[in-house]
Parts: C-alpha cells; structure tokens; sequence
C-alpha cells in the first residue's frame, strides 16, 4: 500500500469512526425509571478497539472539536463549548482518556478479547472517576453541596448496567471486525 493510500484509508476510518459516535449519541435508549443512556460510550469503546492509537484519538479529538464548535453531535442533539463546561462535559473527557486505556493496551498487549475486555473494564472505571470529579465540581461551583455518594448515585450506578452491556457488545464486535479493519 502507498503512503497516499494508507493516508486515504486513515482519513476514511477517522472520518466514519466520527460519524459512527455522533450516529450513537443521538440514540437514546430509556432504562430504569426515566434514565435513558445513549450508545455513544459503546462507539468509543469499539472504535478504540478496532483502530490504531492515532487514529482512535484523532476521531474523538475531532468528534469533540465539532460538538465545541456548535455541531449538535453530543447527546440529546446538544452542541457547543456549554456542554463540555456543564456537568456531564467530564465524560466528554473522559472519553479521549477512555480512548487511550484501551487503544493503547490492544497495541502492546493484542486485540485478544481478555486484554479488549480488561481494558474497556479499567477505560469504563477512567471515564465514570472522570465524569463524576467533573459533576462534583461544576455543582459545587454552581453553589450545591452535592457529596461524592450523591453524585455516584446520580452519574454512575444507574449506567453500570447498560454500560457493562454497551462493553460486552464492543468486545464481541471488535473481535469480529478487528481483522476487517485492520487488514
């Protein structure tokens, strides 16, 4: 493959990697008592899976460049520098560090799916810290007295349900596009 090639082929992957995370934002799955969680957390898992470290951060780096610049991409059709300072933007943090966890094991330790699983598993445990440290402190900001139990309560037990089956899809369908993608 020529170096113009590899670049176009990059340049595909990056761009459906975005386009797949904005498509998964926007669908909203209701689950217990009115919480509803989206797929966008199932996108960045498998597409940390299935592409190279650089690539994998190049798309979230871009999928959070445009929802900044007003491109309702995030979830709920919301856009703009707003979402990343209010208290869900965490997560939009979260999710590059997420990206990291796991594109990075996958290279040094193999597309297994032990090594995708763990990794997703510790990426899940980045992204939740992350989020919630952010709540508590764009709440306490905003003048609550809002306490860590609180907000655990609030941003993350609710979602470890459908997170954990958001990672168990991505584990299987990484392990069966992996080779697809990285041929």
């Amino acid at each position: 493959m020529t170096k113009r090639q590899r670049a176009t082929q990059d340049l595909t992957l990056i761009a459906i990697s975005v386009a797949f995370i904005a498509v998964c934002s926007y669908i909203s799955v209701p689950f217990l008592s009115g919480i509803s969680f989206t797929l966008q957390l199932f996108a960045v898992f498998l597409v940390a899976a299935l592409l190279s470290p650089r690539q994998s951060l190049i798309s979230i780096f871009i999928y959070i460049f445009i929802g900044l610049i007003g491109v309702p991409v995030f979830a709920g059709f919301r856009g703009g520098i707003s979402v990343l300072f209010g208290a869900t933007g965490g997560y939009l943090i979260g999710f590059i560090l997420s990206t990291l966890v796991i594109s990075l094991s996958v290279k040094f330790f193999g597309n297994k799916k032990s090594v995708t699983m763990l990794s997703m598993l510790l990426s899940l445990l980045v992204c939740y810290i992350t989020g919630s440290l952010w709540f508590l402190l764009i709440s306490r900001a905003a003048g609550s007295t809002i306490g860590l139990g609180s907000a655990l309560w609030v941003c993350v037990i609710p979602f470890i349900i459908p997170d954990l089956a958001k990672l168990i899809l991505a584990v299987y369908l990484s392990a069966r596009l992996g080779n697809l993608v990285r041929k």
